[in-house]
Parts: structure tokens; C-alpha cells; sequence
């Protein structure tokens, strides 16, 4: 409860105990005669504090989800107001004297679609509020149509629930991509889609970490991948996580045996692998890389391969294999309407982060594909959580490049120093920051984060005033010999000071919920409203789905989406 909400309450609790004590000691006590009128006057009186609290509250009342605000052209992120010099000025005052800063009224805050075009990054520390406003941005994406896609690493299933139900709500189809419940989930093959193979190479490097020591290996495994993608597209066999690990690790030769019968069978006639290989290598260089990965000491590739080798077994074994290595249907880009990655990280990191960046660099394959060669005409919204758990150095590029295609970014993270860690250099985080035209931060745990913001939000020349006061002998001026008389000086000054616009500490005591926003060149303060919680019978379904071992797959790639599009239907209904 705030200041003002407490003086209400205590001019209440003044009033009603004054009209009580009127009322019950009034006729023992030697009053006037307007003693009881004066009692019924202070309970009425004590009814005015409560019902400007009762009117306070239904002002901030959030809104619910059928009035949730809207502007055409527009996208709503709370209500707040915007950051003056005023403001500025009137949080130091307020701090420096010890009272509470007294913030103009609020109003709907909404961001333009042409700064979303631009991108958003959102920031705060854990429990601030950045799911919130992502819910919220993805509740206005599916309601506006535009093709969406939420790559969750974590599991929010709050946020997962909201999803569904805007898809139920909006007749739209929802593939779910849900690592911990394979079996009601719609399977997805993040190497099917690619122009280059070198595609797939970069998809399964992105899993490796760089810089430093790690560069070497992680340039190896973009070799070892490079080749035996190429080799899969060679001899015709499918390209999945499955037959990567297969013909990379387990059995090199036979890849090259199948793409020798492709580019020259008869070349095997009377020949050992090795020798018809290098015979029919002389005229397809992919043969040719093959032959000399395949050629490599055993013991030597294992070593260079000692951190690509676990993280494939673990996406291409158990259900992993079944969800992740499809070799036809399952969900694809192209034919995206709403898309849920709910990966589960906190049952198995290196796996959820593994598909998570996958599926971006899959995306920005699609949004690549999309900018060159044209594609659907409306908008297309990507919504990432835990945006360490996903980043990569192409990431950058994706964002400075992703707007021409008609895609829009809106990313959540907690500090940059996680983005920082992900990406190997404060340049490339710094980068990140870069692209993106929409910042908005949340409760900052660090100085580092605070002191990002502000320096984002700038500086500005803010009035500083200064009181004086002196007191000296009238010497001089008395008349007297005996000086019993003493003069004043007071003095004020006013001088205008180079001071940020938006104070550190300010941003390291935000409320939850409350955050600082900067787009283009406006800076707002707003707080994210909290809707009613969706109902649990998505979820609840989904789980029961997964419990029971139900199916989710489709031969055509139309089929895998009935379940889910079932459980969406049922938790609508909860």
C-alpha cells in the first residue's frame, strides 16, 4: 500500500473513532447540544478517505481480457506516464528530502508498430515482470494475426497456457514443440529446412561454445557437420539430428559407401570402400571431404568432437529421437501460424538449449529465405524468453537484418552479463543492444544493468537550487556601543546541472511489475498490468496427454497438429 493510501486510512480511522466516542459518551458527558449532530458528520466524514481508496484502486484496476486496451497501429505494454525533466527533478528532490515521489497521473501507454518493427528487448531480474509483458505482447500478436512463434527455454507454463488460449479464442492452430512431454507434442526437425548445407553445419556448431580454447573444436565440428551433411544430400538420405549423429560418429564409412554408389557405382565393383571412394572422389568435391574426414585418426577425432558427441546423444536418444528427428512431418516454418517451444530447461538444459537455438538459426534461415525470395504478406512476431539460453553471434545479424522481412523481436533476458557470457564478448551483447530500438527494463538486481539504462536514457540539464544563511553582529549598523542586535543573511541560488535523465538507483527500485522504457526518443515509466491467470486445463490436458502416452504425429504434416489443437480447445474451456 502506498503513502497516500495509508493517510486515507488513518483520516478514516481519525473520523470513525471520533463519531463513536461522540455518539456513546454524548449524553454522560456535559456537551453541547450539536454533539451528536457532529457525530453523525464525522462517520460520514470517514466514509470520504475509504471510498477515494475504493475509487484509487478501480482507476488501477487491470484491465481484464476482453477490455484489454487497443490502438490501431499500436501495441499496448501498461499504463505509466512520461519521463520529463520534471520527473527528473521532482525523484532527486524527493530522495534528497526523505519523501516519497509523488508521480503524475497514468494513462495507457502504447508502443508503435513502427518502433516493434525496430525491435524489443526486455530486462529485469527474476520475478520482475518480463514473462508479464511478454504474455502481453503475445495475447495482441495472435490477436492482430500476425504469424507467431514464443521460444520459451525455461517452461513458463503460465505463458504457454495464454498462448493456447488466444489460439482457442482466435481459431488459430498452434504447434507445440514440448521437450518434456514428447508424446503430445508436434515433432520438429530443425535441419529439414535449409538453402546451403552449410546451414546445417552452422546449426550444429551454434551448440558448441566459442572463443578462446573452445574455438578450435568448435570449428572441427563445424567441419565434421559440414561434410556428412553433405554427403546425406549426396547419396539422397534424410538430413535429421539421428542420421548427423549416425554417419558423423558412429559409422563415417558407410556414408561414404552410400555416396560412392551415387556419384559412381560401378566404381565399387571389386574395390574396397576406401579405394572406389577415392577413385570416384575426383569428380564430386562433397565425396572428396567425406572420404578424408572419414580417413582422419580415430582417436584424434574423438578428442576434437569430446563436446559435440553427449549433446547429440542426447537429442537423438530416448524420446528425443522420435520428436526431434522426423524424417518427414512435423511442424515446419513455412507454414507457421502459431508456434509454441516449450523446451523445459530445468529438466535438461543442454538439450533445451541446444533446440532453442537451433530453432533460431532455423528461423533466421526462414526469415532469410522470406527476405530474398518474398513470402506471406502479413507480419511475423518472435517472442523469446531466457534470451542467453538462445542467443548467438548470428543472432546480430538476424536482428539488423530481420525488419526487412516484416519480422518483429520482442526478447527477454535478465542482465546483460548473461548476454555478455552466451556471446563471448561485451562488444557483441553491447551489439545486441544495439539493434534494437525498444529497451525496456525492469527492476535491475546489478549496478552494471542500472547504469546500461541510464546511460540509454541520457543526461539532461535539471534546475539545482541552493539556500543559504547567515547571522552576524549589527555592529555596525546598531548604534549602540553594547551590541544586543543581530542582522540575517539568507541567500538562494539557482544553477542548472548536467545530471541523468534517469537515476541508477531509480531503476534498482522498481516494484514488480513497474518498469523504465526507452523508444525512439521517448522515455516512459509505466507499470505491466497482471492479468487473471488462464485457465489450467491446457496444461493440466497436456500433462495428462504425455501421462497416458498419447500420439501426436502426422504423416502429411497436418495430423500432428489435432491433439494439440484438442488440448488448446479443452483448456479454453477449464
Amino acid at each position: 500500500m502506498n503513502r497516500e493510501s495509508v493517510l486515507h486510512g488513518m483520516r478514516a480511522a481519525v473520523l470513525a473513532a471520533m463519531s463513536g466516542y461522540l455518539a456513546a459518551r454524548g449524553d454522560r458527558l456535559p456537551l453541547p447540544a450539536w454533539t451528536r449532530p457532529a457525530a453523525v458528520a464525522c462517520a460520514v466524514a470517514a466514509l470520504w478517505p475509504v471510498a477515494a481508496i475504493l475509487a484509487k484502486r478501480a482507476r488501477r484496476r487491470d484491465p481484464p481480457l476482453d477490455d484489454l486496451p487497443s490502438r490501431d497501429g499500436h501495441a499496448f505494454v501498461g499504463r505509466g506516464y512520461a519521463w520529463t525533466p520534471a520527473c527528473a527533478r521532482e525523484i532527486r528532490d524527493a530522495a534528497t528530502d526523505g519523501r516519497t515521489f509523488a508521480s503524475p497521473g497514468s494513462r495507457e501507454l502504447f508502443v508503435p508498430d513502427a518502433e516493434l518493427d525496430k525491435h524489443m528487448l526486455i530486462l529485469g531480474t527474476t520475478g520482475s515482470g518480463k514473462s508479464r509483458l511478454l504474455e502481453i505482447l503475445a495475447m495482441q500478436a495472435i490477436r492482430r494475426g500476425d504469424a507467431t512463434a514464443v521460444i520459451d527455454p525455461k517452461g513458463d507454463e503460465r505463458l504457454l497456457a495464454r498462448v493456447a488460449e488466444e489460439c482457442a479464442r482466435a481459431g488459430r492452430t498452434l504447434d507445440l514443440v514440448a521437450l518434456p512431454y514428447p508424446s503430445a507434442s508436434t515433432p520438429y526437425n530443425p535441419l529439414a529446412r535449409h538453402v546451403e548445407v552449410r546451414e546445417v553445419a552452422d546449426r550444429i556448431a551454434a551448440l558448441l561454445p566459442a572463443g578462446g580454447d573452445a574455438e578450435p573444436f568448435r570449428n572441427f565440428a563445424w567441419e565434421v557437420a559440414h561434410a556428412t551433411a553433405a554427403g546425406l544430400a549426396l547419396a539422397g538420405e534424410p538430413l535429421t539430428l539421428a542420421s548427423m549423429r549416425r554417419f558423423a560418429i558412429d559409422e563415417p564409412w558407410e556414408l561414404v559407401k552410400r555416396a560412392t554408389k551415387a556419384v559412381d557405382a560401378s566404381a565399387l565393383r571389386g574395390r574396397d570402400v576406401k579405394k572406389a571412394a577415392e577413385l570416384a572422389a575426383r569428380s564430386s568435391p562433397e565425396l572428396a571431404g567425406l572420404v578424408a574426414l572419414a580417413s582422419r585418426p580415430v582417436e584424434h577425432t574423438q578428442k576434437m568432437m569430446s563436446a559435440l558427441v553427449p549433446l547429440l546423444s542426447k537429442l537423438t536418444s530416448g524420446s528425443n529421437r522420435a520428436l526431434l528427428s522426423p524424417e518427414r512431418g512435423g511442424f515446419d516454418w513455412e507454414r507457421l501460424d502459431v508456434a509454441y517451444f516449450f523446451l523445459g530447461s530445468l529438466l535438461g538444459a543442454d538439450s533445451a538449449s541446444a533446440v532453442a537455438r537451433m530453432a533460431l538459426l532455423d528461423f533466421q534461415s526462414y526469415v532469410g529465405r522470406r527476405y530474398a525470395y518474398g513470402g506471406a504478406a502479413r507480419p511475423v512476431s518472435l517472442l523469446v524468453d531466457e534470451l542467453a539460453d538462445v542467443v548467438c553471434a548470428p543472432f546480430v545479424s538476424l536482428l539488423n537484418k530481420s525488419r526487412g522481412a516484416g519480422v518483429r523481436i520482442a526478447m527477454a533476458a535478465q542482465t546483460l552479463a548473461d548476454l555478455e557470457a552466451a556471446l563471448g564478448t561485451e562488444a557483441r551483447a553491447r551489439q545486441v543492444v544495439g539493434n534494437v530500438n525498444t529497451v525496456a527494463q525492469f527492476r535491475a538486481q546489478s549496478t552494471a544493468d542500472a547504469d546500461a539504462f541510464s546511460e540509454l536514457a541520457g543526461r539532461r540539464l535539471l534546475p539545482s537550487a541552493s539556500e543559504g544563511e547567515a547571522y552576524e553582529p549589527s555592529l555596525f549598523t546598531s548604534g549602540f556601543e553594547s551590541v544586543e542586535d543581530f542582522r540575517a543573511i539568507f541567500s538562494r541560488q539557482r544553477a542548472w546541472r548536467d545530471e541523468a535523465f534517469v537515476p541508477p538507483w531509480a531503476v534498482m527500485d522498481l516494484a514488480p511489475l513497474e518498469f523504465f522504457a526507452r523508444w525512439g526518443a521517448r522515455t516512459v515509466r509505466g507499470a505491466a498490468p497482471l492479468l487473471p491467470s488462464p485457465g489450467p486445463g491446457f496444461v493440466e490436458e497436456l500433462k495428462r496427454h504425455a501421462q497416458v502416452g498419447a500420439r501426436v504425429v502426422g504423416a502429411a504434416g497436418a495430423g500432428d497438429r489435432r491433439v494439440v489443437g484438442d488440448v488448446a480447445r479443452t483448456g479454453s474451456r477449464a
